[in-house]
């Protein structure tokens, strides 16, 4: 058995047994990364929750055999110290400027990385966040985890963060998926960029895309520095600035 062959060995594993197997050597691999052939989405869906997978498979409609449609599950992302950081710093600042509707009909809510489903497309956010809706036609929505079924509301805002994920293709998912149909109102997308072999993020740049279609480029840089670990810096974000409805939060 030649490498490439022990390394999709190694790599299935994470499909078939939710085995991040340190003999597949992930670090080394080319994104996006197709993990495995031929499935649906229902299988797709029962695979990510049974291994608690959230934010780093994705499933999109290809090929129809026999009324059965199938598509490739595909890695794009996979988690870093510093990719996590940033989902929860964002989430953390988003909630913070929403806090002077706690408590109220609009209080907005941190949802994180849910399964979502629309006409047989799967897609998970890095995180999400939105205020009390009611509930859509199932399986066209948002994962219920009290009910397990899909007609939770979409929800408003939409975090992703890539690290190893192209920018092409998190601009794509913005827009032919999550702003497709109004499904959600605004999408954030970070891109981290590295200088050479580093695991700390060198620089960072942001999209905000609305449901109105305006997209706004912003290159933020880092005011202020947390020393977090000695190999990752969280940065301070300003100057971004989202609407959520009539609440105007500035990041």
């Amino acid at each position: 058995m030649d490498e490439l062959d022990t390394l999709k060995k190694y790599r299935d594993l994470w499909w078939s047994q939710g085995n991040l197997h340190p003999m597949a050597e992930w670090e080394k691999a080319k994104f996006p990364y197709v993990l495995a052939e031929n499935v649906t989405i229902d299988k797709y869906e029962e695979q990510a929750d049974r291994f608690n997978v959230h934010g780093f498979w994705e499933w999109n409609a290809k090929l129809e055999k026999n009324d059965i449609i199938l598509d490739e599950v595909t890695v794009y992302e996979l988690t870093t110290q510093a990719h996590k950081a940033c989902i929860g710093k964002i989430s953390k600042l988003l909630t913070k400027q929403c806090s002077s509707v706690d408590d109220t009909d609009v209080e907005i809510y941190v949802l994180q990385a849910t399964q979502t489903r629309a006409r047989d497309l799967g897609k998970e956010p890095d995180a999400s966040f939105r205020p009390t809706k009611p509930a859509v036609d199932s399986p066209n929505g948002v994962m219920d985890w009290y009910f397990f079924i899909l007609d939770a509301a979409w929800p408003n805002i939409i975090l992703e963060v890539a690290s190893s994920e192209s920018v092409r293709h998190a601009k794509y998912k913005a827009r032919n998926y999550w702003l497709h149909g109004n499904r959600v109102r605004d999408v954030i997308i970070i891109k981290l960029h590295y200088d050479g072999e580093t695991l700390v993020p060198s620089r960072m740049k942001a999209w905000h895309y609305c449901a109105s279609g305006t997209s706004v480029q912003q290159k933020l840089k880092p005011k202020n520095k947390y020393a977090i670990s000695r190999n990752l810096i969280f940065y301070r974000f300003t100057k971004f600035v989202i609407y959520i409805g009539q609440l105007l939060v500035r990041i």
